[in-house]
């Protein structure tokens, strides 16, 4: 915002948008010349809630929850009355957070977790189910969630249920890696060797008590050329036929380099189009 300062020398300013969250301001006084002054900085006031914590989760034996939350907002975890805390923490520049419950809740209850800033603004809350150990824990974990390939392949990050262990499976079931969600419900892993294949990955989530949860997919990068098409044909020198990936695109060029033809590799691995100008006259053909 900005205004002409009165002949009194006061001056207000309407300020659009509204600064209600803490905002550091700078105010400038410019004169009829264009000569500036240094600024004098004021902070707006900060009215404005946190949003709820979010990606809550409670780990196995119900003595921990994590989730993420406002840096430097204090969040608490309050019991199924509403009103008694059962944990609390401020959150990290990170946004993540990870809270020990005292006592323990096992149950099956249904726990509120609340976010407030340094200037007393409360969240709306947010609900998190303890497991029902009592009566014999047969509730699986959530799915894996934020499940990211990095480094060519090599490494696998997500979030998931505090504790719980992690394993990682390609399309044919067989294991490639595992290891153990960290308290703050973040686990990384390492694919040695590396898949960048293009192929699809399930991560499965199994709590203390052996419940496995719904496998969580992720996508590995694509880095490896395709092998060479085989099973060739050429049948009047017009129909060309083979076998390759599946998806990959199949160019057919002649001697010198141009393409007379060109398509997909089916689903089944096959491929079968039409080449322009036919060629029947012993030429040598690139795939």
């Amino acid at each position: 915002g900005s205004i002409v300062v009165g002949a009194e020398g006061t001056f207000t300013v309407i300020l659009n948008p509204a600064q209600a969250n803490g905002e550091l301001l700078d105010v400038v006084a410019i004169d009829a010349s264009g000569a500036s002054s240094l600024p004098v900085q004021v902070s707006a006031p900060d009215i404005t809630a946190p949003v709820a914590p979010s990606e809550l989760l409670i780990n196995g034996d119900g003595t921990v929850v994590t989730g993420r939350a406002e840096a430097g907002s204090t969040v608490r975890v309050l019991a199924a009355d509403g009103t008694t805390v059962l944990g609390t923490v401020v959150v990290g520049a990170t946004g993540s957070f990870s809270i020990t419950l005292d006592p323990p809740q096992v149950n099956g209850e249904q726990l509120q977790v609340t976010a407030t800033d340094v200037a007393g603004n409360a969240s709306t809350a947010g609900n998190v189910t303890a497991p029902d150990i009592d009566g014999g824990d047969t509730t699986p974990p959530e799915a894996p969630t934020n499940l990211v390939i990095g480094l060519a392949g090599g490494q696998l990050n997500g979030r998931g249920e505090a504790g719980a262990s992690v394993e990682v499976r390609d399309a044919q079931g067989n294991v490639l890696a595992n290891g153990t969600v960290n308290p703050d419900g973040t686990f990384q892993l390492t694919l040695d060797p590396p898949v960048n294949d293009g192929s699809s990955l399930q991560v499965v989530l199994t709590d203390a008590a052996g419940n496995e949860s719904e496998p969580g997919t992720v996508n590995t990068p694509d880095l490896q050329a395709p092998a060479q098409p085989t099973e060739l044909a050429l049948v009047d020198g017009v129909t060309f036929s083979g076998r390759g990936e599946p998806g990959a695109t199949v160019q057919v060029r002649d001697a010198a380099g141009t393409v007379i033809g060109t398509g997909l590799v089916n689903e089944d691995g096959t491929f079968s189009l039409t080449l322009f100008p036919a060629q029947a006259n012993g030429e040598a053909l690139e795939v």
